[in-house]
């Protein structure tokens, strides 16, 4: 059964081999590559039901966890 052509082991080599081939495991073998954009958050928010929070946290909260965190946040 081992050595069987059509085993489980063969079918996984074929299809990482292909996958690796055709480039979908691209951020595999570069991973430094992810690091070079610099990040984007977006968030939407209701109104809070406490004005000043809103304030607070639009103005202060979200630009030191941007700074922290090297993400542009809007």
């Amino acid at each position: 059964m081992a050595n069987s052509p059509a085993s489980r082991r063969n079918f996984i080599k074929a299809v990482g081999g292909s996958a690796l081939a055709t480039g979908i495991g691209a951020n595999i073998i570069v991973p430094g590559r992810a690091r070079a954009a610099r990040k984007t958050l977006k968030i939407l928010q209701w109104v809070h039901f406490v004005p000043a929070y809103d304030a607070w946290f639009n103005s202060e909260r979200i630009k030191d966890w941007g700074e922290k965190n090297d993400t542009d946040v809007s």
